[in-house]
């Protein structure tokens, strides 16, 4: 029992298990997780604001377009307030010319009726034919002959009829006179409407592209100042993007880190069990021979519960299934044929478990209690029964994780499974 003792503390030693294990801490790896859900969230945070950013420029494009269909409209307009003005200018040079030639025909028939006037006043004064003046008389009674006198009275006449056309030509006059100072008025006025026609016009355009220009800059200053938004929004998230790339890969490096680490680990874990198992199954051999069904009961008062070949002890191995590090908490007899109790006692289990399989615990008092798995189906003995030493209880089977005909025995002590070759 001293030697199998020596043998599992130096399988513990070369395990690494009398020390506790390195253990890879994940809270860094946690940590960079955490920074970089920070500024993802944050990054998507800001695409938000810049979507509402885009969303803005988006709709000053549409009002944008709606202005330049304003433009075009009012470009139209213009030209057609351009063509109206240019033709109200040529209106307005028309209606100058036909003053200007008024005035010159106003200021000749002013000329005329005054040269006329001054004329027909002369000879007004020189022959008195008004009221009780003779001299046209006096004149034709100065004849000298017969011939004489008729030639008087037809040069006298002649100067009545004359004068009397030109009173009446004053009159013509003085009417044509009256009706271009008239007209003259009437182009004046028409001159002075279409003038102000003109100015209207060019107000009107001068309006309507300052209120243009107005809205241009304005939706112009609004698209920049998004814009200008948009672009440092962007920029910081390209940082936060740049950031996050760099934290996920250091969280790869720290991953791959730790998971060379655990690896390594596991393989250390992997090569010391090898080495306990193969220490334990250089123990092994020393009790490999056949085990007698009847035999004498050790210092503990068992004997050994089956025939067979010890092929695992108990203490740290590479399990059978799972390839894994393992510690086997009982020892196994291969072989066959029947199980027995290994002492006295009464049975508190006779069931399928479906790791052990078919199983049998038996309670032996002062603590002391022994376990035997993988019997085949058809246990001999049940619950709250009593049984002898030697007595069997089953047949050597395979049942549960099992990878042959084998016996797993347990010895338990307090309920702590302990070494059972300590005890046979």
């Amino acid at each position: 029992m001293k030697k199998n003792m020596l043998l599992l503390g130096a399988s513990c030693m070369m395990l690494g298990l009398c020390a506790p294990k390195a253990t890879i801490h994940a809270d860094s790896v946690n940590h960079l997780k955490s920074e970089r859900q920070t500024i993802q969230n944050e990054s998507k945070s800001l695409k938000g604001k810049i979507d509402s950013k885009r969303s803005v420029e988006s709709q000053n494009k549409k009002e944008q377009s709606k202005l330049n269909t304003r433009v075009s409209s009012i470009t139209s307009e213009v030209d057609q307030l351009t063509a109206s003005i240019n033709e109200q200018e040529q209106q307005i040079n028309k209606k100058i010319e036909v003053i200007a030639e008024l005035e010159s025909e106003i200021q000749h028939l002013n000329r005329v009726i005054a040269g006329r006037k001054e004329k027909l006043v002369e000879q007004a004064r020189a022959l008195q034919i008004d009221g009780a003046n003779m001299k046209y008389i006096e004149y034709l009674m100065s004849s000298e002959n017969l011939s004489d006198l008729i030639s008087r009275s037809q040069l006298v006449a002649q100067l009545v009829h004359s004068n009397r056309q030109a009173l009446e030509q004053q009159k013509i006059d003085q009417a044509n006179l009256q009706s271009k100072q008239d007209k003259q008025e009437q182009e004046k006025d028409e001159l002075a409407q279409i003038k102000a026609k003109n100015e209207a016009d060019q107000q009107t355009l001068i309006q309507n592209r300052e209120k243009l220009n107005q809205e241009i800059e304005k939706l112009m200053n609004e698209s920049a100042i998004a814009q200008s938004e948009r672009e440092k929004l962007e920029l910081k998230q390209r940082e936060l993007n740049d950031k996050a790339d760099l934290l996920s890969k250091q969280i790869a490096e720290e991953e791959a880190a730790q998971k060379a680490a655990e690896a390594a680990r596991l393989q250390r874990e992997k090569e010391a069990a090898a080495q306990a198992a193969q220490a334990a199954q250089n123990q092994a051999s020393a009790y490999a021979a056949p085990v007698a069904q009847n035999q004498r009961p050790s210092s503990s008062g068992l004997i050994y519960p089956a025939q067979g070949v010890l092929t695992s002890p108990f203490g740290y191995r590479i399990h059978p299934i799972t390839g894994a590090s393992d510690f086997h908490l009982g020892i196994d007899l291969a072989g066959g044929g029947p199980i027995i109790a290994a002492q006295s006692g009464t049975v508190t289990a006779a069931t399928f478990n479906p790791s052990y399989g078919n199983m049998i615990i038996i309670d032996h008092g002062n603590g002391l209690s022994t376990l035997y798995a993988h019997l085949q189906p058809g246990l001999f003995v049940s619950v709250g029964q009593s049984v002898a030493q030697g007595q069997q209880i089953g047949i050597m089977g395979t049942t549960g994780d099992s990878t042959g005909v084998h016996l797993h025995f347990e010895v338990r002590v307090n309920g702590s499974q302990v070494d059972p070759l300590g005890y046979l």
